[in-house]
Order: structure tokens, then C-alpha cells, then sequence
């Protein structure tokens, strides 16, 4: 029985543990009933994840439709309704990534097909196991121009890949193939193109497009089914092949912020031309200023000054509300961009030109000199006129002259901020007398300051006897040798506003040619060496003394060409301003080649070779690609695109085993494109039985070929086995205990009657046996006398005393044949009369070949 059970348990375990080699995932098989376009059907296990599920009504069997066009006729014959009516009943499920266009049940095809916006990869060669829909194109805003399949699945690999059939695409692999149509098994790539270290769970896609566009896109961009290029971040161009501005490097990466002159573009380096990066947080653009420092914070108490931006002196709020924009009360714009004060008798006055357009309180215009008012001197009272004397003006609310502050040399009232000019030494700002620097002429402004929301930063103007506001983008300066008598026009600046710089006593937006901006961060400082214009430092060469020799990385040439993988961009005009290593003095700069290019001329876009990540050179449009068409391949020898061997529709190689897709009719295996006694299924390039393992008539399911037990079915199995084994041999041990014990009984027992035996038949028999008298009864007319005696008087309980049970060779259990063989003095009695009897006194004789000594004959 045990083996039985054994045997029973191996086959049982093998059974539930032994599937096929592609059913061993995590995946549950189903048992359905799959279907093509040819109207090819196959019942069986399979794990598909490709097509959609159709169930008719009233029915248990579910097909799988595979991708293709079913005609009516086809859909009738596969599930055998009798018409259209019954199959617009039947429900369909399209499987994650797939979609159907028709009706069932109409007269007009149904499509099973691939969502036209993306792509399926499956965890499982064949289309099975795990499925995952990944979009076609990266979209134009991503910060990266590739899709890495590990960054949105947690599939360890892409195993087989469906595509759209009726959509040129084009997948590029890890290993470098470009996929134009889809595979059914992906794995034979990671022996066939890459180390042997490497598997096919190292195989990505790395990148998606459709092969539409004219012009092939860049590495910054991605070809769309619309034929356009869709640029990634920091990428433009037709062909995403320049970058914005304020974006550099390969990449079009960002420049670094508050950087005002970036040395930007697809081979610029990303350097900060003006000598630094300026912090954004000072400059004026930070806070919606234009003549001002930005301040992080304001602790004025001040209605003018208690915003986030201090203005220079003479500027204001603009009605737009950008801060320091617009000129103040009293002054005027000039055509260079300054703010500077009108003449003292004006109120106000226009831009540029500084003509009064409104007089001081008391003055009128003058016809001689429109950019000044008059002061009335003399009046007409009480029908006479009256001359006011010095430091008097007429008050015209009292009819008289009026003494001015005591401050003022001259004055339109009696307020200290009403003189028209000071005594000295003191000088006039905005109507107030204040001190001056005699040695820089820069005016006291500490308390005009609230009057016009600006820093100190005025110095005098002997020419409009007023102290002036300094230049807009200076914030400190003054007159060197001043006198009462100097003018404005004297003024050098000594600091300027951030993302400026000093040059010459003036603050410039950019240095001139022949200068850069120096350690400092904030002025300009002459090239040195053989520099003819530099940036960064004084060193760093843009263009050289010697106009015959280009440079490189900041450094002068002893050659007059460029060396591989640079250009020299045609001849520009020089600009008295630098502005980037490639627009100023761009004719003596070497410039790096675009990264598709190998080589380039003209430009950096104009390739002449080819990168080893781009090898494909088109010689018309002077470009790069990453592959050849669909039906050629890159051939490294010749550097050139060859037509793929006549058994491949697609492929990698020269040879019939590298293929990547196969024409109609022939099957997909490893990378080649065999015969099959099959019908190939149209766009899989496998057969139905490839995909499914066929159920026998009567079974449940099949074994099919290829079985492989995982190592730990067989130490289970082994275990159980010994198992059993053991509890057998315990179960043998202890059953064998008890028959012997039951044997040594039984001996002991006989052992026992043999020696009572011996010891009675040593006795005479009426002293062994003797005769137990019973009352007697009436005897029976149906019964024998001996037989009233033979029941009446009953022998003595043998029980103990008879030998072993031995094959009866007599009728009689007292025959000579019993005991005469082992005792022959017992064998022939004598027979005895019961009567003469000593033990029985009955006068019968009995001996022990009787029957029955105790019964008469």
C-alpha cells in the first residue's frame, strides 16, 4: 500500500509543478480560445496580453481576438453564430493598450489594433505576462529629449513589443538596434549585439518617433505623427537643433541665474561673460526697478521710501508702477536716459528739452529764456510801484516785499525750501540751501531725501546754479579740482548700480571691446598678452593680436585653422561691445561643432561627418541620423546604409540571423526569418501554436513539450519521499515486535502442555482420570444406555493437559497413534474390567487405547 501511495503523491506534485517552459511566471494561464485575422483558431493555455477578448451571448467559450481586421464572414465562422444579430450581442473587452474600430454585427470590418498613441512592451517573449502602454513621444515640455521604460514600469525588462501596424515608427534600443515593426522575442539581442555580461533585462527603449518628418530631428528633438519635430526644454529650431536664448552646452541647459551676458548657445560654455554671477536678489529687475537698488527689505517708516526698491537721485514710480522709472517733480529726462533738475525758478518743466512748462509760486515766464521764470522785484501799490530790496521778494498776499529765510540769497517766499539761491557756502538742492563737498562738489542730500524718495546723490552745477541729480546708473561719484565754479559735465561716477560696471568714470550695461570685466565684479579692465579682446579674465582670448591666428578655449592658436570637431564661423563685423564668445569677433573663434556632428563647416549645424551615436550622414541635407531607413542597415566598413539580406524585412547586420522583422509569411525564431509548416500570423510573425498550447480532445489541459522542473519540486518531492519511507520502516518495526512476541507465547505455551502431559501419563489412568459418579437418570427409549453414560459422565476437563493439536490419523482421540510414538511403555494397556477397578469400582475395564475408559462397550 505504501507504494502505491508513493507513486500516487510523485505523479500528483509533477503534475501541479511541470508546466511549460513559458507558463513558469507569475502570471495564471487561461484557457481561452485564440483567434487571427485568417480566421485561424486555436483552444489551449496561453498568457496573452495582446488583442481583445470577445464572448458571444448565451455562451462559456471566450475568443481572443489577436490585432488585425476581421471581416463579418471571418467573425461568423470563428464562433460559430448563425448571424450578424447574434454577434452585435457579444460582448468585447479590449486588453489594456488596445482598441477596436468598427461594429460588431455590421456589415463593414472590425480593427483590433494597438492605440494609436503609444506603443505595448511585455514582461514575457510571445506577448505574454505583464503588458505595459508607453506613449509614442516625449512631450514637448519633458526636461529630457529620451523615455526610459525603467523610469515608468516596474517590469525588470521589455521581453517582446507590440507596435501600431499602420503608424511609421521607429523604437531605439539600449543595445543600439531601431525597432520599425514589432518583435516577438527580444531576448536573443543581448547575446547577439552586447557582452556577455549584459541580459535582456538590460534592453530599454530609449526613445520613440515616428519617421514622418522630411528633416530628421536633432538630438533635442522628437519626431511627432503630425511630420513636425517636438523640442525638449531649452531646445528650438525646425529641427530642435539650436537653444534658446539664455540656454547652452549639448544639452540647452539653463544659464546660471543672474548672469546678465551668458555665453549661451549649443557650443557655448555657459559662462558668465561679464566676469560673474551677479546675485539676483540686487539687481534691479528683481523687484520691478529700473534706476534703483532692489532692497530684500525696507524698514523705513517713510511713505517714499518704504518700498522694496531705494531710487537714485531725481527718479520716481512710473504711472505703469515699475519703481524708479520716471523722472521726478522738478525734473526732466534727457535723451542719454538721465533725470536732471529744471532750472530753480521752474516748477516743472518737459523732456528732453527742460523748458518751464509751470513757474515757482510769484514768477512768470520768461519770452527771453524759456527755460527760466521772473521774479518780481517791484510791484504796483496803491498806484505806485515799490523796488523789494536783497533777500526780499514781494508778497502778493500782503502788498509788500517780504523778507526771505535767512539761508537764501534770493527766494520766491519765506519757507526754507523757497530760495532760489543760497548764501555762500552753501548751495542750492531742490529749493533748500545745504553744504558741498569742496573737494568732490557732491551736495548734502540727507535732508531732501523723503522730499524725493532717492540716496544721496547730487553734485553741483555751477551752470544752473543748482545741485544735480548724478547719472542713472551711478550711485556715487564727484567732481575731481571742484570749485563753486565747476559744472556737471566735470562728473566721473565712482560706483554704479548692480549688473553695470565702471568704465572711465561712466557706468556701461557691458564693457568695450579690448576690456572685461575684472576680479572686482564691477569694472572694466583692459585685456593683457596676446588678447586683442578677451572675457572672464584678462587672459581668456577671444580674438588675438595677431588676426591671422584663431583661438580656442580662450587661447591663441600658433596654427590658422581649427582642429577637428571646430569650425570658424564666416566673417562678422566687429561690435565695440562683447557680447559672447561667437557674435563678437566670431571669425577668429573656434566654435564647436554641433554634438550630432562628427565634423562640421559654416556652422555648427552644417555636418560633414558624422558622431558614433548619430552615423548615419546625409549628404543632401548635411545631417546626422541615428539609423538607416526601414530595410537597410549601418554598415561601419563603408560607413554607409546596405540593403538588409533578402530573408529580412528589418534588421541589424548582414547576415539572415540578424534580423528584427520578417516579410509576410515567414516566422520570427531568434533573430531569423524561417520557413513554417504554419501560417504565420500577420504583424506577430509567429504561429497560433507558438502562442498557445493546444488543449486534447477530453483534457483539461496538456503538458506539451519542453518541461522544466524548478530544482525545488524535486527536493520537496525528495523530502516527502524519505517521509514516507521512514514511517514505513517504523510502522514494518513495530508490527514484527508484536508477531514475535505472539510466536514466543504460543512456544512458552506448548512448551507447558508437554510437561503436564509427561507427568500424567507417568500416573496410572484411574489415578490421571479418575471416574466422577452422577446420580442416575430414567433412561430414554430414543437413547443408548452408553450414550445416557458417555453425557452423564463427563471427562475430566482436558484443558492444559492434551498435547499440540497434530493431523488426525484415527477416528478415536485415544488411539495408540497419539502418544505411542514418543511414549512405546504407553502404547499397548492392558484393558481392565470397570468392576475390578481399585480407582473407579465400577468392575469395567478400560486401557488408553479407549475411547473413552469411562464409558462401557
Amino acid at each position: 500500500m505504501i507504494p502505491q501511495a508513493l507513486i500516487l503523491l510523485i505523479f500528483t506534485t509533477a503534475s501541479l509543478a511541470y508546466p511549460h517552459k513559458r507558463d513558469l511566471q507569475s502570471s495564471p494561464s487561461t484557457n481561452t480560445t485564440v483567434c487571427d485575422p485568417s480566421s485561424q483558431c486555436l483552444s489551449g493555455v496561453n498568457q496573452l496580453q495582446a488583442g481583445v477578448h470577445l464572448t458571444p451571448p448565451s455562451s462559456n467559450t471566450t475568443f481572443l481576438l489577436l490585432p488585425g481586421i476581421y471581416t463579418p464572414t471571418a467573425l461568423l465562422n470563428l464562433t460559430s453564430l448563425a448571424s450578424l444579430v447574434s454577434l452585435s450581442r457579444s460582448t468585447i473587452a479590449p486588453l489594456p493598450g488596445f482598441t477596436t474600430t468598427g461594429t460588431l454585427g455590421s456589415s463593414s470590418a472590425f480593427a483590433v489594433q494597438v492605440q494609436a498613441d503609444s506603443f505595448i512592451g511585455f514582461d514575457s517573449p510571445l506577448f505574454a505576462i505583464g503588458s505595459t502602454s508607453f506613449p509614442l513621444t516625449t512631450p514637448s515640455n519633458t526636461s529630457t529629449s529620451s523615455l526610459s521604460l525603467s523610469s515608468t514600469t516596474n517590469s525588470t525588462s521589455i521581453q517582446s513589443i507590440l507596435l501600431p501596424s499602420s503608424l511609421p515608427i521607429r523604437l531605439t534600443l539600449s543595445t543600439g538596434q531601431s525597432l520599425f515593426a514589432s518583435i516577438p522575442d527580444l531576448t536573443f539581442l543581448s547575446s547577439s549585439t552586447t557582452s556577455s555580461s549584459s541580459s535582456s533585462s538590460s534592453i530599454k527603449v530609449l526613445k520613440t518617433e515616428s519617421t514622418s518628418c522630411t528633416s530628421p530631428c536633432s538630438t533635442g528633438g522628437i519626431c511627432t505623427l503630425a511630420g513636425t519635430c517636438s523640442c525638449a526644454s531649452g531646445f528650438t529650431g525646425q529641427t530642435c537643433n539650436v537653444c534658446l536664448p539664455g540656454f547652452y552646452g549639448p544639452s540647452c541647459a539653463k544659464c546660471p541665474a543672474g548672469c546678465k551676458i551668458c555665453d549661451d548657445g549649443i557650443a557655448g560654455t555657459g559662462n558668465c561673460l561679464d566676469g560673474r554671477t551677479v546675485n539676483s536678489t540686487t539687481l534691479a529687475s528683481a523687484c520691478n526697478c529700473s534706476n534703483g537698488i532692489c532692497l530684500s527689505t525696507s524698514t523705513s517708516t517713510s511713505t517714499s521710501t518704504s518700498g522694496t526698491c531705494a531710487c537714485n537721485a531725481g527718479w520716481t514710480t512710473a504711472a505703469n508702477g515699475t519703481q524708479c522709472a520716471a523722472c521726478s517733480a522738478g525734473y526732466y529726462l534727457t535723451s542719454t536716459g538721465d533725470c536732471l533738475a529744471c532750472d530753480p525758478t521752474c516748477a516743472s518743466c518737459s523732456s528732453p528739452s527742460g523748458v518751464c512748462l509751470t513757474c515757482q509760486t510769484g514768477l512768470s515766464p520768461s519770452s527771453s529764456s524759456p527755460n527760466t521764470c521772473l521774479t518780481s522785484t517791484t510791484a504796483l501799490s496803491n498806484g505806485t510801484f515799490t523796488t523789494c530790496p536783497s533777500r526780499t521778494f514781494f508778497s502778493s498776499s500782503t502788498s509788500s516785499c517780504t523778507s526771505c529765510n535767512p539761508v537764501c540769497e534770493t527766494c520766491y517766499g519765506s519757507s526754507t525750501n523757497e530760495c532760489l539761491s543760497c548764501r555762500i557756502p552753501n548751495v542750492l538742492l531742490e529749493g533748500k540751501c545745504v553744504a558741498v563737498d569742496t573737494k568732490t562738489g557732491v551736495c548734502d542730500g540727507s535732508s531732501v531725501i523723503t522730499l524725493s524718495g532717492g540716496k544721496p546723490g547730487w553734485v553741483w552745477d555751477s551752470g544752473k546754479g543748482v545741485c544735480d541729480a548724478l547719472p542713472a546708473k551711478c550711485t556715487a561719484g564727484g567732481i575731481d579740482s571742484f570749485t563753486l565754479s565747476s559744472t556737471r559735465s566735470q562728473l566721473k561716477c565712482s560706483a554704479c548700480l548692480s549688473g553695470t560696471y565702471l568704465y572711465q568714470g561712466n557706468c556701461v550695461e557691458t564693457c568695450p571691446s579690448g576690456t572685461t570685466v575684472g576680479t572686482d565684479g564691477v569694472s572694466c579692465v583692459s585685456c593683457t598678452g596676446s588678447c586683442s579682446t578677451c572675457s572672464l579674465s584678462t587672459s581668456y582670448c577671444l580674438s588675438c593680436t595677431d588676426s591671422t591666428k584663431p583661438t580656442l578655449n580662450g587661447t591663441c592658436l600658433t596654427t590658422t585653422t581649427c582642429p577637428s570637431g571646430y569650425f570658424l564661423p564666416p566673417s562678422t563685423p566687429n561690435s565695440s561691445v562683447i557680447v559672447s564668445p561667437t557674435s563678437t569677433s566670431s571669425s577668429s573663434t573656434c566654435t564647436p561643432c554641433h554634438p550630432d556632428c562628427g565634423t562640421c563647416s559654416g556652422s555648427s549645424t552644417t555636418c560633414t561627418s558624422c558622431s558614433s551615436t548619430r552615423p548615419v550622414f546625409n549628404s543632401q541635407l548635411s545631417t546626422c541620423s541615428p539609423s538607416c531607413p526601414p530595410g537597410d542597415y549601418y554598415d561601419t566598413t563603408s560607413s554607409t546604409c546596405t540593403a538588409c539580406s533578402s530573408g529580412c524585412s528589418t534588421c541589424f547586420g548582414s547576415t539572415s540571423s540578424q534580423c528584427l522583422s520578417c516579410p509576410t509569411g515567414l516566422k520570427f525564431s531568434g533573430g531569423k526569418c524561417v520557413v513554417v509548416d504554419c501560417e504565420v500570423v500577420d504583424g506577430l510573425g509567429v504561429c497560433l501554436r507558438d502562442l498557445v498550447v493546444a488543449t486534447p480532445t477530453g483534457a483539461a489541459g496538456s503538458g506539451g513539450k519542453g518541461k522544466v522542473l524548478p530544482w525545488w519540486i524535486f527536493l520537496v518531492v525528495g523530502l516527502i519521499v524519505l517521509s514516507l519511507l521512514i514511517l514505513g520502516v517504523w510502522c514494518w518495526r513495530r508490527r514484527e515486535r508484536k508477531r514475535r512476541a505472539a510466536q514466543t507465547s504460543r512456544f512458552a505455551s506448548h512448551l507447558h502442555q508437554k510437561e503436564v502431559d509427561i507427568k500424567l501419563r507417568a500416573l496410572p489412568p484411574h489415578i490421571a482420570y479418575p471416574a466422577v459418579p452422577v446420580a442416575p437418570r430414567a433412561p430414554s427409549p430414543h437413547r443408548a444406555s452408553f450414550e445416557l453414560v458417555e453425557e452423564e459422565i463427563p471427562l475430566t476437563p482436558r484443558e492444559g493437559l492434551m498435547p499440540p493439536p497434530r493431523p488426525p490419523r484415527s477416528a478415536s482421540r485415544w488411539s495408540v497413534s497419539s502418544y505411542g510414538s514418543k511414549f512405546g511403555g504407553l502404547g499397548q494397556i492392558k484393558m481392565q474390567k470397570t468392576g475390578s477397578s481399585t480407582s473407579t469400582g465400577s468392575g469395567s475395564e478400560r486401557g488408553w487405547g479407549d475411547r473413552n475408559p469411562f464409558v462401557k462397550k
